[in-house]
């Protein structure tokens, strides 16, 4: 009877820690979240403005890198800033994501200024080698 009840105790505290440890290591994992694709466009952009060729490739998808280099070249005589910056998705699924941005790029050449707003386009972010990476715009 006491290995009964023995039994009995420990089963009380050991369907729990079954039942838990799974949903407790689940809400821990990074995954494929909803933010870090939004995340990984506005990283692009401020790597675009800083001018940073490397951080441009390395933020991008296979297909978008040769993209990034030409982006990177054309803003190479630019003097570029970003203004109120912040991006949301809209849409995800678990390999891809439309991400909307706020704010607006300021470019200055000479004594020219123009600023776009960042809401005209929609960031494509595809989920490729284990990370989210920006893909190009619509």
């Amino acid at each position: 009877m006491k290995g009964l009840n023995s039994m009995k105790y420990r089963l009380q505290y050991l369907i729990p820690l079954v039942v838990l440890v799974p949903m407790i290591l689940a809400a821990c994992s990074s995954g494929n979240g909803a933010q870090e694709a939004a995340v990984v466009v506005e990283e692009y952009l401020q790597a675009q403005v800083n001018k940073d060729a490397n951080g441009m490739v390395n933020l991008s998808c296979s297909a978008w890198e040769e993209g990034a280099l030409l982006e990177y070249e054309s803003l190479a005589a630019l003097t570029v800033s970003l203004e109120d910056l912040g991006c949301q998705v809209e849409t995800q699924d678990e390999q891809s994501a439309q991400v909307s941005c706020a704010g607006k790029m300021v470019f200055n050449y000479g004594t020219e200024v123009l600023e776009v707003s960042l809401a005209d386009k929609t960031y494509r972010v595809v989920f490729e080698g284990g990370d989210w990476r920006m893909c190009g715009y619509q």
